[in-house]
C-alpha cells in the first residue's frame, strides 16, 4: 500500500452532456476533507467498433502494466541516485520528480509528478487526438520502451564503473585480507633468489600463536631417505608486519622447491590466506594511484550525468503513462456508459491511505444506482466484472505515485 500522501483515484463517472460541472461538484463534495478532487480532462478519441474497444480495453492492461512498472523503476532509480548524491539539493522527496512540459502554445512548465497528475492537459503536439486510440497506445509504448532501452544501458555502464571504484576501495580500505599488500610490504622484506621465496599469509587474530608455533613444521622433506628431514619454512622467517581489528599479516620465508606445498598446507590444513604479492616500481604505483583517482573522476562525471538524464527520462515516461491512463479512462467509459461519450472524470488525492474505505464506501454509496443505467445489459457488466479484480459502479484507476524503494 503507498502512503496516503503518494496515493492518486482516478474516477470516471456518467454525465450527461451539459452536466459535467454539475457531476464535478458532487464528486469534489464526496471527497471532502478526505481527498482533494481535481478534473482530469480526457479528450474525444478516435475508437472503433466494440469488439475493437474490447480487444483494445485487453491490450491496454498489458501496456499499462509495462509502462507503470518501467515508470517506477526509473522514478525508484532516480530517488536512490539523488539520496547517493547528497549534495542538498533539496530535502523535498519529490524534489526532482518532475515532468517538464511544452504546451502546444510553446510555453514548457516543470511541474511535480503529483502536479502534473492534478494539472493534466492531453499533449496535442506528441499525441494527435485524430490517431486512433490503439494507433495512440502503440505510440506511447514505443517510445517509453526506447527510453527504457537508454536507461538501462546507461546504468549498466554506471554500475560497471561504480563497481571498479568499489572493489578499489575495499583494497584500499578492507581488512588485511583484501587490502593492497603495497601499503605494508618494502622492498626489504622481500628474499628471492634461486633458493627461496617469499609469501605473505593472513592470520586471524585468535589464531596468531597458532600460527607461530606451526608455520615451521608446517611442511618438511628429506633430501635423502636417510637424512633429518628439513622443513620448508626458514626458521624464525616469519615476522607479523601489519595487524587490523581481525588480522595479522605475516611474511614468511620458504624454500622454493616447496613453495606450492606451503601454500596448499596453509590453506587446507591451517585454513589460512596466502595473499599473493608482485612488486612494483615506484613509477607504477604512482600510476595506480593516478588511474585509482582517474576513475573516481570518471564516475562521479557519470553519477551526475545519470542523474541528469534519469530526470529527462522520468519525465517521458511519467507523462506518457498519464497519457496512458487517460486513453484508458476513455475506452473504459465508452464501453461502461457507451456512445457519444458522456462522463466526468477526475482525480482524488487521499489525504492519507487509511481513507481509502470512506472514500469507496462514499462513491459505491453515490453512484451504486448508475450500474442499473449504463448501456451494458447484465451479460456484458459480467463479463466487465470478471476482468478486472474489483468492479465498482465506475470506472476506477489507481496512481501510486510511491517511487522510494522499500
Amino acid at each position: 500500500m503507498s502512503k496516503g500522501k503518494d496515493l492518486y483515484w482516478c474516477v470516471s463517472v456518467e454525465a450527461a452532456k451539459g452536466k459535467e460541472d454539475a457531476v464535478f461538484q458532487k464528486l469534489s463534495q464526496i471527497g471532502g476533507d478526505v481527498a482533494s478532487c481535481a478534473r482530469f480532462p480526457v479528450p474525444p478519441l478516435r475508437v472503433g467498433t466494440l469488439d475493437m474497444l474490447m480487444s483494445l480495453s485487453d491490450s491496454l492492461v498489458k501496456t499499462d502494466h509495462t509502462v507503470e512498472n518501467i515508470t517506477k523503476k526509473i522514478g525508484q532509480y532516480l530517488t536512490a541516485l539523488r539520496d547517493t548524491l547528497n549534495e542538498g539539493r533539496s530535502s523535498h522527496a519529490r524534489a526532482d520528480l518532475t515532468v517538464s512540459v511544452q504546451h502546444d502554445d510553446g510555453r514548457t512548465l516543470t511541474l511535480g509528478d503529483d502536479q502534473y497528475l492534478q494539472k493534466f492537459t492531453w499533449i496535442e503536439r506528441r499525441f494527435p487526438k485524430k490517431m486512433p486510440c490503439d494507433a495512440l497506445a502503440t505510440r506511447l509504448a514505443e517510445a517509453v520502451s526506447y527510453v527504457d532501452e537508454q536507461f538501462r544501458t546507461a546504468t549498466s555502464e554506471y554500475s560497471m564503473a561504480a563497481q571498479k571504484v568499489v572493489q578499489l576501495d575495499r583494497n584500499k580500505a578492507g581488512n588485511l585480507a583484501v587490502k593492497d599488500l603495497a601499503n605494508f610490504v618494502t622492498p626489504d622484506m622481500i628474499v628471492e633468489s634461486d633458493t627461496f621465496s617469499t609469501l605473505f599469509v593472513v592470520v586471524p587474530l585468535q589464531s596468531a600463536a597458532k600460527w607461530a608455533s606451526e608455520y615451521g613444521s608446517l611442511v618438511t622433506f628429506s633430501k635423502r631417505s636417510n637424512s633429518a628431514p628439513v622443513t620448508a619454512a626458514v626458521p624464525r622467517s616469519s615476522i607479523e608486519i601489519a595487524r587490523d581489528n581481525e588480522f595479522t599479516l605475516n611474511r614468511v620465508v620458504v624454500l622454493k622447491v616447496c613453495e606450492d606445498e606451503f601454500k596448499k598446507q596453509v590453506r587446507a590444513k591451517l585454513k589460512f590466506i596466502v595473499r599473493e604479492y608482485k612488486p612494483q616500481a615506484q613509477e607504477e604505483d604512482a600510476d595506480a594511484e593516478a588511474s585509482y583517482e582517474a576513475l573516481k573522476a570518471d564516475l562521479s562525471k557519470k553519477q551526475n550525468r545519470l542523474f541528469v538524464n534519469c530526470k529527462v527520462w522520468f519525465s517521458e515516461v511519467f507523462s506518457a503513462w498519464v497519457h496512458l491512463r487517460a486513453i484508458r479512462v476513455h475506452v473504459e467509459s465508452i464501453l461502461r456508459y457507451g456512445l457519444p461519450p458522456h462522463f466526468q472524470s477526475v482525480i482524488f488525492h487521499l489525504n492519507k491511505a487509511s481513507n481509502d474505505k470512506k472514500l469507496r464506501k462514499a462513491l459505491d454509496e453515490a453512484f451504486s444506482s448508475s450500474m442499473s443505467s449504463t448501456s451494458a445489459g447484465e451479460d456484458d457488466m459480467g463479463a466487465l466484472a470478471g476482468m478486472a479484480e474489483a468492479f465498482y459502479p465506475y470506472v476506477f484507476f489507481e496512481f501510486d505515485l510511491e517511487f522510494t524503494k522499500d
